[in-house]
């Protein structure tokens, strides 16, 4: 009987070390049929329970071994395994601690304890645990990779680089620590060294999905587009509900020249199918009372030191407060000056950076918002997968991202009509709401640097810039500027973003604009400038800005004009290639909005040639700026007030 039992054990192990879980759970039960206290076979059939997926049948299996065996530290050990999976956070830090408290030395529950707390925001108790870890055993190099990744959520990024260097070295075929070295990499805009690590970790894990993703943005930050989309793609068919990937490829999608706006909007769709396994909330808690004080939620991952920050703070301090209560629902993993800023001016703040979806929907359901509002679609760390559950009666689309999120959950985008006409409206999921006036209220940087003398004054010669990132600037884009460059004698040009910080890719610019008969001498890139004011008082080095196409600037043109730079847009046939003609008609200036790329070219070039235009501009286009819409904050929330209202009356009388 005995040997029959170990055979069983000894085949049922094999079955679950190859992922055959169902079969080994079988021959588990057949150990248990014959030897029900069997604390083994107990303890593996929960694990296999948990390979199943089966949490309620792994848990009752593992306790029944622990009750059998209860100083066995394993056991305790993988009871945490199974409460961290089931997001019982609690539990699992009890279960590894009675693990610790049988083996001082088990440095594995020890690190696990860490990822807890790591998981749930306690970033110095996970730091406390992972380094007690690393006494016990100094060459492990898993805690070496989530004291890293503690460090960099902080924004310690020198840090984390250590303890992820540190992980490599201790086991060589450490991918995570590979793709989250080349994360970092990345954000400083050292893109080829961020291109090699997650070389690396694909070739230690072939299916490493993650570090597909990471590859698409390297790739995006390079303006390969099209590997960039292969590499979103293939992470989307190995995981279809890798909604990061699939946002980041929708989010691609508004980079392309001559993009199809039904073919984006099919693609949008299929992101809103997939959510709809979700379950969506019904029942709201609250009051339908029209006359009452509605309770709005603004839920953002930008909520820092971000483009969003430049138009959010002025709705949030103009709000009023007798008529509306503002709630802020932040998923900012590293708190800055702008984000304490912002957090004075909502009525309550609440942070769910490390919360799970669940969590954050049951918190905004019974904070009874009314009107839920998404400032992130599909750009990084947003939360359309609490959006698809539906937590607030109303949900709103707006500010962050220029397309259809592709949710029917959510009810509403804000928008005007300059970037989306009427016939526009096919395209989007959401129904339309134009804010008179525009869609952005803009406010600048309070000790912004004075708007200097025109350079081409001193210089005798045109100064073009784009201060846009790298990956709105196509090749096609070149191109025309090319052609702008050389109808303008002597002219030069000036472009700043991060991922010039990387040889590589200057070079790959470098020789764009080469190939297109334009000297490398007339070129300048600089990359990333850490200070804000230096970084506007940049613009006193340009004459002219140039938006890109077909993904125009946003902040960008609006510190352009703030800084007394004229801006030359074009005219596009998406939302993502009309921001510049909402900017300049709300200030008037439809004259700088070109119908055709040759339109664009001749406006350019004729601008070019005006400097005593160029000066008057210079000395007033802050003033313009100020008495606009675009800096009307008062008038803008009422507006935005007034639809919040009529959208809430619409709710009321379904």
């Amino acid at each position: 009987m005995e040997q029959k039992i170990l055979s069983f054990l000894k085949k049922a192990v094999t079955f679950h070390q190859t992922g055959k879980f169902k079969d080994a759970y079988d021959l588990y039960q057949k150990v248990l049929k014959k030897n029900p206290k069997n604390a083994d076979a107990l303890h593996l059939s929960g694990l296999a329970a948990q390979g199943m997926g089966e949490y309620d049948e792994a848990l009752n299996n593992i306790q029944k071994a622990i009750k059998i065996s209860p100083k066995n530290p394993t056991f305790h050990y993988n009871l945490g395994l199974v409460y961290f999976e089931q997001k019982n956070y609690q539990s699992a830090i009890k279960s590894y601690e009675k693990a610790v408290k049988i083996k001082p030395d088990y440095f594995e529950a020890l690190n696990n304890i860490g990822m807890v707390y790591n998981t749930t925001g306690n970033f110095n108790d996970a730091i406390i645990y992972f380094k007690k870890a690393l006494e016990i055993k100094p060459d492990y190099s898993s805690p070496m990779n989530n004291l890293g990744t503690v460090y960099k959520q902080t924004a310690q990024y020198e840090k984390a680089l250590e303890y992820y260097k540190k992980a490599i070295l201790s086991d060589p075929k450490n991918a995570q620590a590979h793709n989250n070295i080349a994360d970092i990499y990345k954000d400083k805009g050292q893109l080829e060294d961020a291109y090699n690590h997650l070389k690396k970790a694909i070739e230690m894990c072939p299916d490493y999905i993650q570090a597909y993703n990471n590859l698409g943005v390297i790739y995006k930050e390079q303006t390969e587009l099209k590997k960039a989309l292969d590499c979103f793609k293939y992470a989307i068919e190995i995981k279809p509900d890798f909604f990061q990937a699939h946002s980041n490829y929708l989010r691609l999608l508004n980079y392309f020249p001559d993009t199809n706006q039904s073919f984006i909007f099919e693609e949008h769709k299929k992101f809103g199918q997939i959510c709809k396994s979700v379950p969506v909330y019904k029942n709201y808690l609250n009051s339908k009372d029209l006359s009452k004080k509605l309770c709005i939620g603004y839920v953002s991952p930008d909520f820092k030191r971000h483009s969003v920050a430049f138009f959010i703070e002025s709705i949030l301090k103009h709000h009023d407060s007798n008529s509306f209560k503002i709630i802020c629902y932040s998923n900012v993993s590293a708190p800055d000056e702008i984000t304490e800023r912002l957090q004075l001016l909502a009525h309550e703040w609440k942070n769910i950076y490390k919360m799970d979806d669940n969590q954050i929907c049951e918190m905004i359901y019974n904070d009874k918002v009314d009107i839920l509002i998404d400032l992130a679609g599909h750009t990084r760390n947003n939360s359309l997968t609490v959006f698809a559950q539906k937590p607030a009666p109303v949900q709103v689309t707006y500010l962050g991202y220029p397309n259809t999120t592709g949710l029917k959950t959510i009810d509403y985008r804000l928008t005007d009509i300059h970037s989306d006409p009427i016939e526009f409206d096919k395209y989007y999921t959401e129904k339309q709401i134009r804010i008179p006036g525009g869609f952005l209220c803009f406010q600048p940087e309070k000790n912004s640097p004075i708007v200097k003398e025109l350079p081409a004054i001193k210089n005798n010669y045109i100064t073009f810039g784009s201060f846009n990132h790298i990956s709105k600037i196509n090749e096609t884009l070149i191109k025309i500027w090319s052609k702008i460059l050389l109808s303008v004698p002597d002219s030069k040009l000036i472009l700043k973003s991060n991922a010039f910080n990387d040889p590589k890719t200057k070079e790959k610019y470098i020789k764009f604009f080469e190939d297109n008969e334009v000297s490398t001498t007339r070129l300048t890139m600089t990359g990333l400038i850490n200070s804000l004011n230096d970084h506007l008082d940049y613009y006193n080095k340009i004459d002219i800005s140039l938006d890109t196409f077909p993904y125009n600037g946003t902040t960008t043109s609006l510190e352009s004009l703030w800084m007394g730079v004229p801006v030359v847009a074009l005219n596009g046939n998406t939302h993502a290639s009309r921001v510049g003609v909402s900017i300049l008609k709300c200030i008037g200036f439809d004259d700088f909005i070109a119908d055709s790329k040759g339109t664009y070219i001749a406006n350019a070039v004729s601008l070019s040639k005006d400097l005593q235009l160029l000066s008057k501009l210079r000395n007033n286009l802050r003033k313009i700026l100020i008495q606009s819409n675009l800096m009307n904050p008062e008038n803008f929330v009422k507006n935005l007030e007034n639809i919040y209202k009529k959208m809430w009356q619409n709710y009321l009388s379904l």
